[in-house]
């Protein structure tokens, strides 16, 4: 099994698991707040991100987004309460389970389903839409899993002139001592995982994001973002400290799933 078959297989179980939902205390920790929350369907609060970019995305009605990687369409949600009641936000996935998730739970969102769009997309081959159509588009952890240099160029060619590029990501500050890489290599390659299948939606991804090598560093990000053509506004990084202690209770949060 690749490492992309896995992942879809473990998304495809996430998707259809409906005790995974109305994690707000999990999702509290990675940057939402307690408002954004609670205007969500339960099914739509999942905790698969490793960040907010919303709160870095200035919307306004009648703009467009695009959410890469949109998962049960939480941002895709939240943006769309921005952009009504003239605008669009659209999300893609390449894992069905997760889009059906998301158009359910834009139903669920009355008053903004006709201002959501879902489609499955497989973001290595392409994005899918036009030159020029998206005011903003968002990630939420879905990057390091994906062709970046490909992503990026597409990225640019679908935003407007000044659009913005938004995203949150797993990111080494240096490469892993060889041992610890070595040791994750040889786990990945024969099948060990962490205990228990629903730890996957944080632990699983990060896992196999490191055993690959394809955890963002971010300088090289920045120097290929500045190569396609990307200009960077703001680069935030949390407190080490803090960001530890709130991986150890999101851990302790999903034992129990």
């Amino acid at each position: 099994m690749t490492e992309t078959d896995f992942v879809k297989k473990e998304y495809r179980t996430l998707a259809e698991n409906k005790t995974v939902k109305d994690n707000k205390e999990i999702m509290e920790l990675t940057g939402y707040t307690s408002q954004q929350l609670d205007k969500l369907p339960p099914d739509a609060v999942m905790g698969i991100g490793c960040g907010n970019p919303m709160t870095e995305c200035d919307l306004q009605s009648g703009m467009r987004t695009l959410d890469l990687g949109c998962g049960p369409g939480t941002d895709v949600l939240l943006s769309a309460m921005k952009v009504a009641p003239n605008g669009l936000a659209v999300g893609v996935d390449y894992v069905p389970e997760m889009i059906e998730r998301a158009k359910q739970n834009a139903k669920d969102c009355q008053d903004i389903e006709d201002n959501t769009n879902f489609g499955v997309a497989d973001l290595n081959i392409g994005i899918g839409f036009p030159d020029n159509q998206f005011d903003y588009v968002t990630a939420n952890c879905c990057l390091c899993l994906l062709d970046q240099p490909k992503v990026f160029r597409e990225v640019m060619r679908v935003l407007k002139p000044g659009g913005h590029f938004v995203f949150s990501e797993v990111t080494l500050k240096q490469a892993l001592p060889k041992e610890v890489d070595d040791l994750l290599k040889e786990a990945f390659e024969k099948h060990i995982v962490p205990k228990g299948n629903d730890v996957a939606s944080k632990v699983f991804r990060v896992y196999i994001t490191v055993a690959k090598g394809d955890a963002i560093i971010a300088l090289e990000t920045l120097n290929l973002l500045e190569e396609t053509g990307f200009q960077t506004r703001r680069l935030r990084f949390p407190d080490t400290y803090q960001e530890q202690m709130n991986i150890q209770k999101m851990l302790n949060q999903r034992r129990s799933w």
